[in-house]
């Protein structure tokens, strides 16, 4: 079922330390994934989900839909973006996979820090303006959680969402995140935290 909540597929990263991110006890192996489920994953002629490639950050602002989306996806990066900066702050993040269609992109996230038999983290998810509510960015994050729980053996995925943005809260509501703590946003609002564990995962 499609997330009524892909409208604004974005998430903010966590801070780098996170008191409240700390994993519940181990969990038993599970089989690896099915093949359909690995780089690179394809929806129609042309269309595919793969591994960040290098120039594909000169196509980041093009998935913003207005100014103020950057500081939601990329907190702290300067207006206009800077291709450089929005490498380095990618350069932090385990994998970088992106959704293209004919080879142009039209979604992007990240997953960091995953951890076997602990967290991974889900950063940086944004869909094109044109693209949102089809689908895409719901792909793209069963991705990087299959990514999260079988290759890297985590045990939970975290997200950090801005409060008073509902259609990405919804959305990471109806991929069955569910909030655990609340920090002050640096413009005065709420970010809340979300987490999913991988055995609701697997279960959905």
């Amino acid at each position: 079922m499609q997330p009524q909540g892909e409208e604004m597929s974005l998430i903010r990263p966590r801070h780098r330390q996170d008191p409240h991110a700390t994993p519940r006890g181990g969990a038993a192996a599970r089989p690896a994934p099915s093949a359909r489920h690995r780089f690179p994953v394809q929806w129609g002629r042309g269309n595919q989900i793969r591994p960040l490639r290098e120039g594909d950050v000169q196509g980041i602002p093009a998935l913003l839909a207005h100014p103020g989306e950057l500081a939601w996806v990329f907190p702290g990066a300067p207006y206009p973006p800077d291709p450089q900066w929005l490498e380095a702050a990618l350069a932090g993040c385990r994998e970088v996979a992106v959704c293209a269609e004919r080879g142009r992109i039209v979604a992007l996230a990240a997953l960091r820090d995953p951890q076997p038999g602990g967290a991974a983290f889900i950063e940086h998810l944004v869909v094109h303006p044109q693209r949102r509510c089809r689908g895409i960015g719901s792909l793209l994050l069963r991705h990087l959680l299959q990514q999260a729980f079988h290759q890297h053996r985590c045990r939970e995925a975290h997200a950090r969402v801005c409060s008073d943005h509902l259609p990405a809260t919804l959305f990471f509501y109806e991929a069955g995140f569910l909030p655990y703590g609340i920090d002050a946003g640096a413009d005065a609002g709420a970010v809340l935290r979300l987490r999913l564990g991988r055995r609701d995962f697997e279960e959905g």
